[in-house]
C-alpha cells in the first residue's frame, strides 16, 4: 500500500511529535536530548512551512500519520538562501516500507520547484542505513566531523551529505 502524502497542517503537531519523540529518547538520529513540547513542535511547523515557505509533508496509511519530511534553511546568511537542510522521520516499528522514500521524493521535488539548488542532509555517524538511503537519492558525502555531539554518554560524529537539485 502506498502512503498518502500531503502538506503538513498545524494540527498535525501532536501526531508528528509522536513519530519524532522515540528518535529523541532512544537514538542518536537527532541530537536533541529532550523531547520538545507540542507547542514547540507547532512553532517549528509554523516557522519552516508557513513563515519561511519551505516544503513540509506528512505521510498517512489507513488514515494514520506514519511519517513526515521537512526542510528548512541550511544557514541564516543570505548567500545560503538556495540551500536547504532536509529531514525525514518514519514511525518506528510499524513496517511502513517505502514511506520514507515516498516522503523524500516529494520533498526533493518540491525543493527543486521552489528554486533550491542544493539539499543538505546531516547524519549521526555511524548510520549506514541512513547514508545508503540518502545515496539512493543521489546525495554524496561532503564532510565528516568527529566527536561534535554528545548524547547517551558518548561522543558522536556527524556526516554532511549534499545533493545538487
Amino acid at each position: 500500500m502506498h502512503p498518502a502524502i500531503r502538506e503538513v497542517r498545524l494540527e498535525d503537531s501532536r501526531d508528528l511529535l509522536a513519530v519524532y519523540a522515540p528518535y529523541v529518547e532512544n537514538t542518536c538520529v537527532t541530537f536533541e536530548t529532550l523531547v520538545p513540547s507540542e507547542e514547540e513542535f507547532r512553532r517549528r511547523i509554523e516557522l519552516f512551512r508557513f513563515s519561511l515557505g519551505f516544503p513540509y509533508f506528512t505521510a498517512e496509511l489507513n488514515g494514520e500519520l506514519v511519517g513526515y519530511a521537512y526542510s528548512h534553511p541550511f544557514h541564516e546568511r543570505s548567500a545560503y538562501r538556495f540551500t536547504a537542510e532536509t529531514s525525514v522521520y518514519v514511525r518506528q516499528g510499524g513496517g511502513q516500507k517505502g514511506v520514507g522514500s515516498a516522503l523524500y521524493s516529494e520533498l526533493l521535488t518540491a525543493l527543486k520547484l521552489r528554486g533550491i539548488h542544493t539539499a543538505m542532509a546531516i547524519l549521526c555517524y555511524p548510520n549506514e542505513a541512513s547514508k545508503r538511503f540518502h545515496e539512493k537519492f543521489g546525495f554524496r558525502e561532503a564532510g565528516h566531523f568527529h566527536e561534535v555531539g554528545f548524547k547517551f554518554g558518548q561522543w558522536l560524529d556527524v556526516g554532511y551529505l549534499e545533493k545538487t537539485l
